[in-house]
């Protein structure tokens, strides 16, 4: 992979994350999506959920896009974007409306 396209990717996940966590943050915020802190927990205050939908659409955005601006059009890439997104899919669902782990083992491995 050149180089360049490689710091470009980057940099322009880097952009998609910071200009997507804090519209996330206060739509969780607003619609109750936190995780309240409990004896097994590390936080001391309810923290928004979300954050990972930044991060997953920043990946698979530039995962993409590396990919088609690169002509590495891979079956097997496709198949790990697509994998990559039922997971973050699951993610979130389970943020919104807690899942049983059973299902969520199901899902995460082959």
């Amino acid at each position: 992979m050149n180089p360049s396209l490689a710091a470009v990717a980057a940099g322009a996940a880097l952009m998609i994350v910071v200009l997507l966590t804090e519209p996330l943050r206060r739509l969780a915020l607003r619609h109750d999506l936190t995780d309240r802190p409990g004896v097994q927990k590390a936080h001391a205050a309810p923290t928004p959920y979300l954050g990972g939908v930044a991060v997953a659409v920043a990946t698979l955005t530039m995962g993409a896009g590396t990919a088609l601006a690169g002509g590495l059009l891979d079956p097997a890439l496709g198949v790990l974007l697509g994998a990559a997104a039922a997971v973050a899919v699951l993610g979130l669902v389970d943020d919104a409306r807690p899942l049983s782990p059973r299902l969520r083992l199901c899902v995460e491995t082959p």
